[in-house]
């Protein structure tokens, strides 16, 4: 049984988008993500790969190191003049909102969030 050309090229770009796309874990992650509040640190967060660029009063790059789930990740600053409320913490993905809970204090750190 043969397959028209249409069909072994739709099968074709399938399995590049699949090799293409691969086992990032970071699909749901990446993107631009503006901040919810009203007078943010950080006005936008860029999440391409594992690297990060924050825009803002605290403009910076950054990387992440992803977790298997795709969702969760430690995020790391690397500002030439470090906030040092907002230098490491944890990323999560919640209800489609990007979350990030800061390294701090012993009463915890900074919550920024984003969509």
């Amino acid at each position: 049984m043969t397959m028209p050309g249409a069909v072994r090229l739709s099968g074709a770009a399938l399995c590049a988008a699949v090799l293409l796309t691969g086992c990032s874990g970071n699909e749901g992650l990446e993107g631009e993500w503006e901040a919810l509040a009203d007078d943010p640190e950080i006005e936008v967060l860029t999440i391409t790969g594992d690297k990060v660029e924050t825009q803002g009063e605290i403009a910076c790059p950054g990387t992440l190191d992803i977790a298997e789930d795709g969702l969760t990740a430690a995020i790391e600053l690397d500002c030439e003049d470090p906030d040092p409320q907002r230098q490491s913490g944890n990323v999560e993905l919640k209800d489609g909102t990007l979350v990030i809970n800061w390294e701090g204090a012993e009463w915890g750190g900074y919550i920024d969030t984003f969509s």
